[in-house]
């Protein structure tokens, strides 16, 4: 049976796929705009994407976003801050995360924090206990933008990910050819029956957009809709992504 990932009410992994809306903004001003606006939407959870904030070194400045963000959010918070290395827009190291990590433990500020398997294998486990003391989930990522991994690479880092102990795992590849989006899918199929937690794959870019709509039928938990500027190529928008799953609907 799946375990399922709770976060306030929201179980990911039970149930329908769930969407997740990244939010991007260079300033508080900006970032607290958009969530205000995005609160008349449906969508699930939201996914502020810290990278893009032009003040993410300085954690006092973080942390006073993330109660104003606090205040005017309603739904379940997954921070996320996407390193330069996977794709993200900062240079953010393992001291830097750490920093990150202190902070968010501190007080009820987030929800779920996202944690990229590139970090050293004895740190994330640290930091995931650590988290879990203090009952924030993790979302352990893994991101490829130049070409699809071997579909035994993705098993691999997926297993690694379960061994981890990660709440919801998540592995988003480019696709560069037609055989690239049927392998994620059957993948994707393979592991949601083999590992026992929240599974989030994805293939980005044009040819994988598929694979954000249909990837719920072969186990995927989560799907990423942007509202506004996208976060990750071939993304939906938030729109036309309720409009597609209800089309595919299999309740």
């Amino acid at each position: 049976m799946m375990n399922v990932c709770k976060v306030r009410d929201l179980e990911i992994g039970s149930g329908n796929v769930k969407v997740c809306v990244p939010v991007v903004g260079c300033t508080q001003e900006d970032i607290l705009e958009k969530i205000t606006d995005l609160e008349k939407q449906d969508y699930d959870f939201l996914e502020l994407r810290l990278d893009y904030f032009q003040d993410v070194h300085d954690m006092c400045k973080v942390k006073e976003l993330l109660q104003n963000v606090r205040q005017v959010l309603s739904r379940p918070l997954l921070l996320t801050c996407r390193s330069s290395k996977e794709g993200g827009q900062v240079d953010f190291q393992e001291q830097d995360m750490q920093a990150l990590i202190d902070l968010v433990c501190q007080d009820d500020i987030v929800d779920m924090l996202d944690l990229e398997m590139s970090y050293d294998t004895v740190a994330l486990f640290r930091w995931i206990e650590e988290l879990h003391r203090h009952h924030i989930q993790v979302v352990l990522s893994s991101h490829y933008f130049d070409c699809k991994p071997d579909n035994e690479d993705i098993r691999s880092i997926l297993d690694k990910m379960d061994v981890l102990g990660g709440d919801v795992l998540k592995v988003a590849t480019i696709v560069n050819y037609k055989k690239d989006v049927i392998d994620v899918m059957n993948v994707t199929l393979e592991m949601s029956s083999r590992i026992q937690r929240p599974l989030v794959v994805i293939g980005m870019g044009e040819l994988g957009k598929i694979t954000r709509i249909a990837g719920s039928l072969m186990g995927s938990a989560v799907t990423f809709a942007s509202y506004g500027q996208e976060s990750a190529p071939g993304q939906f928008s938030l729109e036309d992504i309720h409009i597609v799953l209800e089309a595919i609907s299999h309740d």
